[in-house]
């Protein structure tokens, strides 16, 4: 359902801020990191 979808892209955006927290930031990285944070939006 929406909602394990919801938490699925959540927890990617968690894994993906860990780890640009510890090495260079990569545009690319943040642009894919900022779509799943909107897909989060849309289920929340």
């Amino acid at each position: 359902g929406n909602l394990e979808v919801a938490k699925y892209f959540m927890g990617e955006c968690r894994v993906n801020i860990s780890i640009r927290d510890k090495h260079e930031r990569d545009p690319k990285d943040i642009a894919v990191l900022w779509k799943r944070h909107e897909i989060v939006n849309l289920f929340t």
